[in-house]
């Protein structure tokens, strides 16, 4: 038998489940098998093939499609979904070719034709057709997990690249904070008060639910009101995100307790009392309210800790972050 140009199939050991309900079928092709140097197992029925492929290590399958029981096609789409790199070839009537191509079709790498005058070579030559195939589908499947790692690798460096945009944001908008807080010495201090006022509140209104608010949303409205006079676009009540309508409170009363160039810093009680008044017109009434019932002692502690200068922290884009998960969604 000359194999010598079949050096794929012939230079690695296949192990074969013979599978066919003829014995004398299983028979002359396990010794063809044999002779061309390769393992086989044999079985009678579909349902006897895939319990040897259960016991045992297979590399490649070659059945009849005509049995009683279990078909070949039946087999094959079991073995295609349980043992996908396996080796599948069919076996067919001169009749029924069309039944071997369309095996192929689903999955079937090639078929022989009965009477089967089984020769050497032709098997060898199917053999090697499919393991070369199979060879081919490893490479496209190992290319396709070193795409895929290569983009997870590369989108992870985007989001690091993304995080450090982010972090450098933040320490503009400190450097930022910082100059309006430093401009004079009497207002030090104020974004860092607001941003502790404001999460005081936040906790008090039982608030610890993630809200996805955007941090500059909160910014930018926490200068309307609920009556529909503030700005900078006129909106009422619940139109105002429930931060903003806390960072409003808080800005208020450290605005009226602190120094500034233009008068002293009103008593504790005198800002609670515009608090109070404006509710419900100014103010959220629900923030106002719990902000009331906030004893001063609290607000004492608070500005002794940022009294001075040199302890002082500022209110970054991650502290109105915060601010905004700690505000209960509403309804």
């Amino acid at each position: 038998m000359a194999t010598e140009q079949f050096p794929l199939a012939h230079s690695v050991v296949l192990r074969v489940l013979i599978v066919d309900d003829e014995a004398s079928v299983r028979r002359v092709m396990a010794i063809v098998l044999a002779n061309l140097g390769f393992p086989c197992e044999i079985a009678d029925s579909g349902e006897a093939a895939l319990h040897i492929l259960e016991t045992h290590k297979i590399d490649a399958v070659i059945s009849d499609l005509q049995m009683p029981g279990m078909s070949g096609m039946e087999l094959l789409a079991k073995v295609k979904q349980s043992y996908p790199h396996l080796i599948f070839l069919v076996v067919t009537g001169v009749d029924d070719i069309r039944v071997g191509i369309q095996a192929m079709r689903q999955g079937a790498d090639d078929y022989l034709v009965k009477p089967l005058q089984v020769d050497a070579n032709i098997l060898l030559a199917s053999l090697t057709r499919a393991l070369h195939l199979k060879r081919l589908e490893q490479e496209v499947e190992n290319y396709r997990h070193h795409l895929e790692e290569l983009v997870a690798e590369q989108t992870q460096q985007l989001r690091e690249a993304l995080r450090q945009i982010e972090r450098s944001y933040e320490h503009t908008l400190e450097a930022l904070g910082a100059a309006i807080d430093l401009r004079d010495s009497p207002t030090a201090g104020h974004s860092r008060r607001v941003f502790l006022c404001s999460m005081e509140i936040a906790k008090r209104m039982g608030g610890l639910e993630q809200q996805m608010r955007n941090t500059a949303e909160i910014v930018f409205a926490h200068h309307e009101r609920c009556d529909g006079s503030g700005y900078p676009r006129g909106l009422k009540t619940r139109a105002i995100p429930v931060g903003a309508r806390i960072f409003a409170v808080a800005d208020t009363f450290d605005a009226m307790t602190s120094d500034r160039p233009y008068r002293r810093a009103l008593p504790f009680k005198a800002s609670r009392e515009v608090i109070e008044r404006g509710a419900g017109k100014l103010y959220d009434p629900q923030v106002a309210n719990v902000f009331l019932n906030i004893p001063e002692e609290t607000w004492e502690a608070l500005r002794t800790e940022t009294a001075s200068i040199q302890s002082f922290r500022l209110a970054t884009a991650s502290d109105i972050q915060a601010l905004s998960g700690l505000v209960k969604s509403e309804n």
